[in-house]
């Protein structure tokens, strides 16, 4: 029987920082090349002034996955605390957009950051 939502996020989230481990990893991988699909991530955001369709397609995937992350990683449903989904989801998705970024530029720095989240 698999596990619910609730409960897989009260298992990634853990005593120590697991829901970050379980968005970011432990931060190794920045010191290996990039996926290629951070890469096309990347140049599709740039196309989102020229192309408004493709803003609103990543603005609903964007959110989708807030709501995602907030239930996933700590148990809150939408429809009870849609307030409280929102933030917490949100923090989810920036490291997770954010931090990738940083680590293809520079891979000390996020390891450092998963590092110190993570203590």
């Amino acid at each position: 029987m698999g596990l619910s939502r609730v409960s897989r996020g009260r298992r990634a989230r853990g005593r120590d920082g697991g829901a970050i481990r379980a968005v970011l990893g432990t931060g190794d991988r920045f010191d290996r090349h990039q996926p290629p699909i951070w890469a096309a991530t990347f140049e599709v955001f740039g196309q989102i002034d020229r192309v408004p369709d493709i803003r609103c397609a990543i603005a609903d995937a964007l959110q989708g996955g807030r709501l995602a992350w907030a239930s996933l990683l700590q148990g809150i449903d939408a429809a009870v605390d849609p307030k409280q989904a929102q933030a917490v989801g949100s923090f989810y998705q920036a490291l997770l957009t954010g931090v990738p970024m940083q680590g293809s530029v520079d891979p000390e720095r996020p390891r450092q950051l998963v590092t110190s989240l993570t203590r």
